[in-house]
């Protein structure tokens, strides 16, 4: 039999080689699938294809097939696994063929291809071909096609030292070198996700199926097609369509087939595919059943692979599968295209993957005949159910299997990882940058020292929570796993990795190497960008992303700039993120990577009602006005000195007032403000609440919110918006990332550091009518819903990061974006 022998396309886009460990008509769903994919590509006028693939018992030669875009090659399969540690030289003795019958047809081919594409892992035939590709220079697409067999779990399951000097590991390996992993399935993709494979090399394209082939037949073709394929002409006909072998569970269709055999005698079982290829045993058992349950003359075998499956479908009612393993199988796509009633088990590759049960199919508790028969039945008794499930299923698999939908996601996954010109493009056009394809995803790592500050950590996890999910994939490292809001990161089930992510910058020669090494974890992650909320002026970080070829952009909160290390940060930064429009001016006026996004709060937390019954008794409130609070841990930034000062001067007038402090006071600076406070007889109007979980009862309880900062000021106070938000009047000082927030509200700042001006502006609240106090708070909610909202700054942190990760120019200053508010 002669080699490849078609006329290779000069102009074709994609130019795929095929590697396949079966050869039609020897039987196996993903290799019949890459079948039909060549037989497809060689009727497209932008695809050039050839198939590679092992005849190993010879049934390609013998059934007289002879492609001319195959190459078939031959050498014996081990047929006998050796025992003891003979096993491994037997293995490696196999991979070594492997390679020599490779090795020749992929060296004289080489110039028509550009892609090797594996339709399954699990063969050595298969790995093998990915190690000569790589040598070749090649990209390589491999795809997962059964759960438990070629997913990266299974194939990179290693128990034992021992096993790392086992042919398995060699094997996986091979593996660990293609471009591109293909999984069939969003459980597949979560098996992925789990794995060491970086996501960002995989891709969710299912099989795809011919939706002109299978497609419904009306009751004549049905009547016609029984009588040309020699099976029963009248009655109801179930399907089965694969292997008879007890992974495919064809013993549960034959147990329930008899539990409602009697209840409807015109119906009738059809088993089809080889049985010359499986456990003997296990078949001679499922037929002495039969026999002995008198059921010869209504369930039938093709004992033969069948080439014709649409026929077999057309002819059909109901199609099962009562598998308790698969990938995602496409027979199951191939009967809901034909508009019959699909009935699968319920693993999570047909019913969570394929089948919405009850809407387009049914599912039932996989192992479980007697499920099954009541499945038979609620089909037999409303003969509706049966064509609205077929309608449905007819509609599911032309949206989203059909041969041009999953075609075209190769093609774009082939632009992809070889950077054609116009990848970008088509992406556009098909809306692959927002569908659940993984392989499309961003890979986010977000920095942060630790969960203990609630302001940051709240911040980012509000960022987090609301990622587009289709389009980013988010991760975590900090420190340590301590913290209040430790517990709420891991419930969000994104990976979170326990690790310093810097490291002391001297001595110079023990930082380099230390350096060196976070660049080494930070590889290992492989993300696309690293979002830095470490808010120190740390620069080894963003160093050891450059170092990894990882983009690095950080959030610049607060308003120290004190050393020369901010000056490194942010020379080795690829975009910044500054907080308000002074620090744009006193630290980046010549910077062109900023993009001004300040942090936001989730305002529909805030606009509860909450129960200040406890907040009024604990503290003694129920007679006082105005309740005045600020929320604030007590350190000298937060000018806590001031307000306290300037609250003691509004006393004669408003008798009743108090100040409540909420926030950290475990502190020197809180230990001296309390003894003067008790020196001016204070303790009853000046109270210290300590750190809060909850602050949201104290704002409803509050009539004034004021933050004193000092003028060494604010990245952005989250505090004020969330006072804002949650309907209290707000009064702050007239500093950096404070001034922002109320550039509308410019009579509610006041000097900083100057008690006369915080006396002032209480009393100018407290003199103002209860509607220019509703009119007043209103502007605030409004302005806070505009400005300050987390969906808003979601939004543009998604936007950034699209650009960031599209645009390969961005990459320490020769970054590319504009300030923008």
């Amino acid at each position: 039999m002669s080699g490849i022998r078609s006329k290779k396309k000069e102009e074709a886009r994609y130019r795929v080689c095929i590697v396949s460990a079966i050869l039609p008509p020897a039987y196996g769903g993903a290799e019949v699938a890459a079948f039909q994919y060549a037989l497809r590509l060689r009727k497209d006028p932008q695809s050039d294809v050839i198939v590679i693939g092992w005849d190993r018992t010879g049934v390609y030669k013998e059934s007289g097939n002879d492609f001319d875009f195959v190459h078939p090659v031959t050498f014996p399969e081990n047929l006998h696994d050796a025992g003891g540690v003979l096993i491994y030289l037997q293995q490696y003795a196999h991979m070594l063929r492997c390679f020599i019958s490779l090795l020749s047809p992929m060296w004289k081919y080489r110039d028509r291809y550009d892609y090797i594409h594996n339709f399954n892992s699990g063969f050595a035939f298969n790995r093998v071909s990915i190690l000569i590709a790589r040598l070749l220079g090649k990209k390589v697409v491999t795809e997962t096609s059964l759960v438990g067999d070629d997913d990266p779990f299974s194939l990179g399951r290693f128990l034992d030292w021992k096993d790392y000097f086992k042919p398995k590991y060699v094997r996986y390996l091979f593996y660990k070198m293609a471009d591109a992993y293909v999984s069939k399935s969003s459980v597949i993709t979560d098996i992925f996700r789990k794995s060491e494979i970086p996501m960002n090399k995989v891709y969710e394209i299912s099989y795809a199926v011919d939706t002109d082939l299978f497609k419904p037949a009306d009751e004549k073709l049905k009547s016609e097609l029984r009588n040309k394929l020699g099976i029963w002409e009248k009655g109801k006909l179930i399907l089965f369509v694969g292997g008879i072998n007890e992974r495919k569970g064809v013993h549960i269709l034959v147990d329930a087939f008899a539990e409602v055999a009697d209840e409807s005698p015109e119906l009738h079982l059809l088993i089809a595919g080889p049985t010359y290829k499986y456990d003997q045993k296990y078949i001679e058992t499922i037929k002495g059943g039969i026999t002995e349950k008198g059921l010869d003359g209504r369930i039938r075998f093709t004992e033969k692979s069948i080439s014709n499956v649409d026929e077999y479908m057309r002819a059909s009612d109901i199609f099962v599968l009562p598998s308790k393993k698969e990938g995602f199988p496409i027979s199951v796509i191939e009967a809901m295209s034909t508009g019959l009633a699909v009935i699968g088990s319920d693993i999570p590759e047909i019913a969570e993957a394929q089948i919405d049960d009850g809407v387009d199919g049914l599912v039932f508790e996989q192992g479980d005949h007697m499920k099954l028969a009541d499945a038979f039945r609620s089909l037999f008794l409303d003969s509706n159910l049966m064509a609205n499930l077929g309608a449905e299923a007819r509609k599911k698999a032309v949206s989203n299997w059909s041969t041009e939908i999953v075609d075209r996601k190769y093609r774009e996954l082939y632009s992809n990882i070889r950077g054609l010109p116009g990848y970008q493009e088509s992406q556009k056009v098909s809306g692959l940058s927002n569908n659940l394809q993984p392989g499309k995803k961003i890979k986010i790592l977000f920095n942060i020292p630790n969960f203990n500050t609630a302001g940051s950590g709240r911040a980012l996890l509000n960022v987090i929570e609301r990622l587009d999910k289709n389009s980013f994939e988010p991760e975590i490292c900090c420190r340590h796993s301590k913290g209040e809001l430790f517990t709420q990161a891991q419930s969000l089930g994104i990976p979170i990795h326990i690790a310093h992510f810097t490291t002391l910058m001297k001595p110079r020669g023990r930082a380099f190497r230390n350096v060196v090494r976070l660049s080494k974890f930070f590889k290992k992650l492989n993300p696309d960008i690293i979002h830095s909320y470490n808010y120190s002026d740390d620069y080894s970080e963003a160093l050891a992303a450059r170092l990894a070829g990882i983009k690095w952009i950080y959030t610049k909160k607060n308003m120290g700039w004190g050393s020369n290390a901010w000056k490194m940060r942010t020379r080795l930064a690829s975009v910044i993120i500054p907080q308000n429009t002074d620090m744009v001016e006193a630290f980046f006026p010549s910077e062109k990577n900023l993009h001004l996004i300040p942090i936001g709060i989730d305002i529909s937390e805030f606009a509860n009602n909450e129960n200040t019954d406890f907040i009024r008794s604990k503290y003694n409130l129920v007679n006082s006005d105005p309740i005045i609070i600020t929320i604030a841990n007590v350190i000298p930034i937060k000018g806590i000195e001031f307000l306290i000062n300037g609250f003691s001067l509004i006393l004669d007038e408003l008798p009743n007032a108090k100040l409540l402090i909420v926030g950290e006071d475990k502190t020197e600076y809180a230990d001296l403000l309390k003894s003067e406070i008790a020196g001016k007889g204070l303790l009853e109007k000046v109270i210290f609440t300590g750190r809060q979980g909850n602050i949201k009862p104290f704002f409803k309880a509050a009539d004034i919110f004021i933050l004193s900062s000092t003028k060494a000021g604010e990245g952005g106070p989250i505090s004020v918006l969330e006072a804002m938000a949650s309907g209290v009047l707000s009064y702050g000082s007239d500093v950096p990332g404070i001034r922002d927030q109320f550039k509308e509200f410019q009579d509610q700042l006041f000097e900083s550091e100057n008690p006369g001006a915080i006396a002032n502006k209480i009393l100018h609240a407290m003199r103002l009518t209860q509607k220019e106090k509703k009119e007043r708070i209103r502007k605030q909610t409004d302005f806070i819903m505009k400005n300050y909202s987390v969906e808003n700054e979601v939004s543009k942190l998604e936007e950034l990061y699209k650009l960031i990760a599209s645009d390969s120019g961005i990459n320490g200053r020769t970054g590319v974006l504009k300030k923008s508010a």
